[in-house]
Formats: C-alpha cells, sequence, structure tokens
C-alpha cells in the first residue's frame, strides 16, 4: 500500500523512496523489499507520448532517428522510462524519455514539502531535525539538475573520460547529438542487476569479488576524481558477463 501511494503521489516521491530503498539502517526489510520495485518498475506511460516527446525535442520523427525502436519500455523510473533503439549506424542504443509535464509536478511537489517544513518548524525541532529547509532545497537542487537529460550526457561524458583505461569498469557513450533536455540517447550494454546474485554465479562471477571491485571503483570516483555516481542504486549498476 505504501509503495502504490508513493506511486500515485509521482516522481518527486518516487525519487525519496528510491534513496530510502537503499537504507537498511533506516527501514524493515519488507519494506525495503517493496520500495526496491520503483527503482525500474514505476507504472510506464503509452507509446504514443514517448513519440510525441521524442518528435518534439529533435525535429525528427522516430523512423528518421531510428532504424528500430521498441515500443514496450525496458524500464520506467521517476522521471523517465527507458527504451531499447538501434540508430541508423546499426548501433544499439537505450532512449530515456522524461515522462510528460514531470517538471511542473516536481515544482508543485517541492513547493508542497517547502510549506510543510515552514508550517512544521517547531515539530521538527522537538524531533532534533534542525535543518529540514536545508534538505528540502539540497533535494531541489539535485531534481532541477536531474531534469535537464544534457546535463546527463555531460557528466557521463567526463565520467566514460576519467574511466576510459580501466578494465573492470564500463561507463556508456552518450550520443550527444540525439540528446535533448527531455531524451537521452546511450549505448546499449548487456548485463544483470548488481543484485542477482543467482545470474552472477551462473556466469561463474563471484558475488564477493564483484562487491570488493564495486567498493574500491566508487571509492576511487570519490577519493581520486572527487566526480562520483549520486544514485547508486541497483537498478543503475549492471555486471556483463
Amino acid at each position: 500500500r505504501l509503495r502504490m501511494a508513493v506511486e500515485e503521489l509521482g516522481p518527486t516521491f518516487i525519487k525519496g523512496a528510491q534513496v530510502l530503498s537503499n537504507r537498511p539502517d533506516i527501514l524493515p526489510a519488507e519494506l525495503l523489499k517493496e520500495l526496491e520495485k520503483l527503482q525500474s518498475e514505476v507504472p510506464p506511460f503509452d507509446f504514443e507520448t514517448v513519440q510525441k516527446t521524442i518528435e518534439e525535442e529533435t525535429g525528427k520523427t522516430i523512423d528518421q532517428l531510428f532504424a528500430y525502436f521498441n515500443e514496450k519500455p525496458l524500464g520506467s523510473a521517476s522521471i523517465g522510462q527507458v527504451h531499447a533503439a538501434r540508430l541508423k549506424n546499426g548501433k544499439e542504443v537505450v532512449v530515456k524519455v522524461q515522462r510528460p509535464r514531470v517538471d511542473y509536478i516536481v515544482e508543485t511537489d517541492i513547493a508542497i514539502m517547502k510549506e510543510v517544513v515552514r508550517r512544521g518548524a517547531a515539530f521538527f525541532e522537538q524531533q532534533g531535525i534542525t535543518n529540514p529547509m536545508d534538505v528540502i532545497e539540497a533535494f531541489d537542487k539535485s531534481m532541477q539538475k536531474e531534469l535537464d537529460y544534457s546535463n546527463e550526457a555531460r557528466n557521463i561524458t567526463q565520467f566514460r573520460n576519467f574511466y576510459k583505461d580501466r578494465t573492470d569498469f564500463y561507463v556508456p557513450m552518450a550520443y550527444k547529438e540525439h540528446t535533448t533536455r527531455k531524451v537521452l540517447v546511450l549505448e546499449f550494454i548487456k548485463g544483470c542487476k548488481v543484485t542477482d546474485v543467482e545470474q552472477l554465479k551462473k556466469w561463474n562471477i563471484d558475488p564477493k569479488d564483484i562487491a570488493e571491485r564495486g567498493m574500491n571503483i566508487y571509492l576511487t570516483q570519490i577519493f581520486e576524481f572527487g566526480f562520483f555516481h549520486a544514485d547508486p542504486h541497483p537498478g543503475n549498476i549492471i555486471v556483463r558477463k
């Protein structure tokens, strides 16, 4: 019921629940398992909207841009959903398309959150929470950046450059010439979720080794480059065969 309520409340609350789904120190296991569904299993929106968004953003039809485009989404999350496609040059890609009116919805939700914090200042202080408005402001700033996919494309390109010489970590290429504020085209990479232990074992990959490599890569991002993936939930990390 809680997961369904979050879905009804929309993108801003789904994003918050995604963050909570990685916090076993705060929430019980049963709830975590349910909230994990919000990482890539949010109810999708229809293909007509996907097509309209792509064509309005790029000024081209889907047929002009792609040799193939799968109308059924690979996954759907808080802000957008992802479709498999093939460019005219034969490259396999994934196309992330933003949900309709999501920018307006997020703006409205953040305004409501700020009003709740203003009205409940005394209550939050009694609970030992002294800076709730700072938290909301930071969340707002993060959401605004996330709503512009051209930011994501630039970050991916920089990220990819940092790790171009590593053999144990691969960053997919962003096709910036096909990317806009609401449409992001990325190289398609095959693999399984980092949490899919059963599949890892079928591929003779040791989950413990993956955990150690993952921590090494993540700590390198933070302490060596100071440029890190800020949303490392299992829906965003895959392991290749």
